[in-house]
């Protein structure tokens, strides 16, 4: 791994915090990243260490048992990951913008119950967006009295 990305002093209390819990994670995940790469090993371990270290509720407010980082801070510290292992990053992309999305909900007991979800280390991927080789075809069709739904296998 390369030297962690640099910020300006004073960026922000909470980033050296964050950034001295994760770096030990970072650091590991950075020791195994060419064997996963050559030997097309799956991340899950390094996801882990990484929800286990609190990464994934980086911004899930406080009140709700996250880190409460400001979006700078997060970003920050997913150039840290990508400089430890490029593929991390991309695997926490759609978990982001699942717990942003609670975020704007603003203070309703749904998004609670989300954010505390993602606090405990629940992890929210893209699963519909991945093409293997049981990717069924789904069709819908609409009349006008009803809608209906259909996935082949």
């Amino acid at each position: 791994m390369t030297d962690p990305v640099h910020l300006p002093h004073g960026f922000s209390p909470r980033i050296d915090a964050l950034a001295h819990r994760l770096r030990p994670v970072f650091a590991r995940i950075a020791d195994g990243a060419i064997d996963r790469e050559e030997n097309r090993i799956l991340a899950h371990d390094a996801v882990r260490w990484l929800l286990d270290a609190g990464f994934g509720a980086l911004r899930v407010p406080v009140r709700h048992g996250g880190s409460g980082a400001s979006l700078p801070e997060t970003f920050a510290l997913l150039a840290e990951l990508a400089e430890a292992d490029s593929n991390l990053p991309q695997i926490f992309r759609a978990h982001f913008a699942f717990v942003e999305g609670r975020l704007h909900e603003g203070d309703s007991a749904r998004a609670a119950y989300w954010l505390e979800q993602v606090a405990q280390g629940a992890l929210f991927g893209a699963a519909m967006a991945e093409l293997t080789d049981s990717t069924g075809t789904t069709t819908l069709a609409v009349t006008h009295k009803s809608a209906v739904l259909e996935f082949c296998a």
